[in-house]
């Protein structure tokens, strides 16, 4: 429940996080993961933005989310250095379990070896938040910090503005991932002639590519 358990969320996250990562292990590793997401992103995202049917405001809105990262992409010293640890990779609330003002994480099948801020970014964004009906919740600044504070007392950061500088260019990355699969599904629905068999997902993938949604994710 983001109303009651953020700080508990972000408790759990610093503690995984805390445990640093292993000389040897079998994990993929992304220093940086913009690149990797800025591909797949646009593989998925190709078909919708050369679909007739798909909005022309909706394409321009995205092609706003490529253009903000491909500008990380000219800072080759957004990441580079920093302490790396075992992410999730989906931190969404079904993910958790909360007992007694305790968290647990579930589901460690997309771990691997990230910035930190990719986990906190893909916990914090609208695209995650809202994406379940029986959860949705759209998270305000004071919540925001909250969890961002209750996770910095328990993992600290040596260089506090440069962590804010990273999780807020973390956000555009991850949030280009989301949008980017929204677009492959509706227009892969589309060109299938059948529904996607969740309902619930089709509505969000069009929600998260109205134009005025895009341009919040993707404003400078």
């Amino acid at each position: 429940d983001y109303a009651t358990d953020l700080a508990a969320a972000a408790r759990c996250v610093a503690a995984v996080h805390a445990l640093g990562v292993p000389e040897e292990h079998r994990l993929q590793s992304h220093p940086d993961p913009a690149p990797a997401i800025l591909e797949e992103s646009r593989s998925l995202a190709e078909p919708y933005l050369n679909w007739d049917e798909a909005p022309p405001e909706s394409k321009a809105a995205l092609l706003e989310g490529f253009r903000r990262i491909e500008g990380f992409l000219e800072r080759g010293d957004l990441f580079t250095g920093d302490d790396l640890v075992i992410v999730n990779y989906d931190l969404n609330t079904h993910n958790f379990v909360v007992e007694n003002g305790e968290a647990r994480l579930l589901d460690w099948e997309k771990a691997r070896v990230a910035p930190r801020t990719q986990d906190l970014a893909h916990f914090l964004l609208p695209t995650t938040t809202l994406w379940r009906d029986d959860t949705a919740a759209l998270l305000s600044e004071v919540q925001e910090l909250e969890f961002i504070e209750a996770y910095l007392e328990r993992s600290p950061v040596a260089d506090v503005g440069r962590f804010d500088e990273q999780l807020g260019a973390m956000k555009t990355i991850v949030s280009l991932r989301a949008v980017s699969w929204c677009a492959w599904a509706l227009q892969e629905t589309a060109r299938a002639g059948r529904p996607i068999a969740n309902e619930e997902t089709l509505n969000r993938s069009r929600r998260y590519l109205e134009p005025g949604f895009l341009g919040d994710l993707f404003r400078p």
